[in-house]
């Protein structure tokens, strides 16, 4: 069962019985699931890992470069077009967002 790990016990009536223990995830683990989780951003669901904030960097230094328009892709799964005129909202949400994890 989701969210337990079994552990056998001593057999009753030479019957092999089982008992469920709930696992206990660490802050880190709970952070870790949050930030895959994220939020939603004008109807996309965000993610915030590490490998987000590097995708973030590199769309911002491919606008600079003279890119109008691409697709961003998330850990969570999601693709979330984006054009060079809503990146810098964007990407003002996402950072603030992502920091709350660090607070």
């Amino acid at each position: 069962q989701e969210g337990f790990y079994a552990v056998e016990v001593a057999p009753v009536n030479n019957k092999q019985t089982w008992e469920l223990i709930p696992i206990v995830k660490t802050a880190e683990e709970l952070r870790a699931e949050a930030m895959i989780q994220g939020a939603d951003y004008n109807g996309y669901r965000i993610s915030f890992t590490k490998d987000d904030g590097d995708g973030l960097m590199q769309v911002k230094t491919a606008f600079e470069l003279g890119l109008t328009e691409t697709i961003i892709h998330f850990d969570c799964g999601t693709k979330m077009p984006m054009k060079v005129e809503d990146f810098n909202a964007f990407a003002l949400w996402f950072v603030n967002k992502r920091n709350e994890f660090f607070k």
